[in-house]
């Protein structure tokens, strides 16, 4: 014990990075601890490196179901996608980030793929962030079916010049007991092993704040709900940041 004490201090003596600096700050902002199996890579984002290393504005596109957008009457910057981009923002000084949004409650991944196909289509986004899954799982979408769409949606991002991150359910106790997850869990893990995708593991970066005493919307009062949940969005748009980076790195 002594000796991981010790380590752990000169850990902390150590130079962060400045993208380290940046989003640690952040994250304390939060108040949400995020562990680095949530922010880290299995594969680089070449294409957003690309255009990180030419000083090129950030052109982002984020599509998603009710969770992209903020919670309740927040403002509309409030949402984890656009959190994200000021994470992105303060660890990359003087970087220009745009991000467009689509999107809206109850649509299917079929449906997202219309969106997303019909934004690339005007080109210039080098990396997209889709969030999806729950929808279809209420639904009982058959599996093979939202496979064959994520399949769909990463041959079209890679053919518009965008890296991908696909972003997984959000966690619920009551979506867990009345919903079979694993299938569409597994199809997101599969079409995200490819090059220049990434997973964010939201699902388990939640379940893993609730079981820790962090944040959890189910049992919140009403009076408190409103403010977790923007601290969530907060949160989850800090670790996908984190992500993000650490997938620009390792295309260096």
């Amino acid at each position: 014990m002594r000796i991981l004490s010790l380590l752990a201090a000169l850990m902390m003596l150590l130079p962060l990075s400045p993208e380290a600096a940046a989003l640690g700050a952040l994250a304390a902002t939060a108040n949400c601890p995020t562990p680095a199996e949530f922010t880290t890579a299995s594969t680089p984002l070449g294409r957003l490196a690309a255009a990180v290393a030419a000083h090129q504005t950030l052109h982002i596109l984020a599509v998603g179901s009710a969770t992209m957008r903020p919670p309740g009457r927040a403002p509309a910057d409030a949402g984890f996608a656009r959190r994200m981009t000021d994470a992105l923002s303060a660890a990359w000084p003087g970087a220009e980030i745009s991000i467009d949004v689509e999107g809206r409650k109850g649509i299917t991944a079929a449906e997202q793929l219309a969106l997303i196909r019909a934004a690339l289509g005007k080109g210039g986004y080098q990396l997209v962030i889709w969030q999806t899954g729950t929808v279809d799982a209420l639904r009982k979408t058959a599996p093979e079916q939202f496979a064959a769409t994520l399949a769909e949606g990463a041959t079209l991002a890679e053919g518009a010049g965008a890296d991908l991150v696909l972003v997984d359910q959000q966690f619920s106790r009551m979506l867990e007991e009345s919903t079979n997850l694993a299938p569409y869990q597994q199809a997101l893990r599969a079409t995200a092993s490819g090059p220049g995708r990434l997973l964010f593991r939201r699902y388990d970066l939640m379940r893993e704040w609730v079981n820790d005493g962090v944040i959890d919307l189910e049992r919140a009062s009403p009076t408190t709900r409103l403010s977790l949940a923007e601290n969530l969005h907060r949160g989850l748009g800090h670790a996908l940041a984190g992500l993000v980076i650490d997938g620009v790195a390792r295309a260096s």
